[in-house]
Protein backbone atom coordinates (compact mmCIF):
# COMPACT_ATOMS: atom_id res chain seq x y z
CA UNK A 1 0.00 0.00 0.00
CA UNK A 2 1.36 3.62 -0.64
CA UNK A 3 2.12 5.82 1.73
CA UNK A 4 -0.27 9.20 0.67
CA UNK A 5 1.97 11.43 4.17
CA UNK A 6 4.90 11.91 5.11
CA UNK A 7 6.17 12.36 8.99
CA UNK A 8 5.39 15.87 10.55
CA UNK A 9 9.05 17.21 11.38
CA UNK A 10 11.10 15.96 8.10
CA UNK A 11 10.50 19.41 5.90
CA UNK A 12 10.13 19.08 2.57
CA UNK A 13 13.03 20.89 0.22
CA UNK A 14 10.51 23.67 -0.60
CA UNK A 15 9.07 23.79 2.97
CA UNK A 16 12.75 24.63 4.18
CA UNK A 17 13.93 26.94 1.55
CA UNK A 18 10.91 29.13 2.23
CA UNK A 19 11.82 28.92 6.34
CA UNK A 20 15.06 30.12 5.74
CA UNK A 21 14.10 33.22 3.29
CA UNK A 22 12.39 33.93 6.34
CA UNK A 23 14.40 33.67 8.34
CA UNK A 24 17.03 35.82 6.87
CA UNK A 25 14.51 38.21 6.30
CA UNK A 26 13.29 38.28 9.80
CA UNK A 27 16.98 38.64 11.45
CA UNK A 28 18.14 41.45 9.42
CA UNK A 29 14.86 43.12 10.84
CA UNK A 30 15.20 42.31 14.26
CA UNK A 31 18.76 40.68 14.92
CA UNK A 32 19.61 44.50 16.49
CA UNK A 33 17.21 44.48 19.07
CA UNK A 34 17.96 41.68 21.05
CA UNK A 35 20.39 43.29 23.73
CA UNK A 36 24.22 42.52 23.78
CA UNK A 37 23.39 39.90 27.29
CA UNK A 38 21.13 37.62 24.94
CA UNK A 39 22.51 34.15 23.53
CA UNK A 40 19.79 31.99 23.16
CA UNK A 41 19.20 31.41 19.75
CA UNK A 42 21.20 33.56 17.97
CA UNK A 43 23.68 33.47 15.15
CA UNK A 44 27.14 33.07 15.66
CA UNK A 45 26.84 33.09 19.19
CA UNK A 46 26.51 29.82 21.95
CA UNK A 47 26.42 28.69 25.19
CA UNK A 48 30.40 29.15 25.78
CA UNK A 49 29.77 32.76 24.84
CA UNK A 50 27.17 33.15 27.45
CA UNK A 51 29.70 31.47 30.03
CA UNK A 52 32.20 34.09 29.51
CA UNK A 53 30.10 36.84 29.29
CA UNK A 54 28.95 35.40 32.91
CA UNK A 55 32.46 35.23 34.10
CA UNK A 56 33.46 38.56 33.04
CA UNK A 57 30.16 40.02 35.10
CA UNK A 58 31.59 38.09 37.71
CA UNK A 59 35.27 40.15 37.47
CA UNK A 60 33.33 43.23 37.37
CA UNK A 61 31.82 42.16 40.76
CA UNK A 62 27.99 41.02 40.10
CA UNK A 63 27.00 38.44 42.12
CA UNK A 64 23.74 36.65 40.25
CA UNK A 65 23.27 35.45 36.75
CA UNK A 66 19.95 34.48 35.26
Amino acid sequence: MWRIYRDLGIPTVIDRLVQQAITQVMSEAFDFTFSANSFGFCPNRGAHDAIYQCVGNCDDGFTVAL
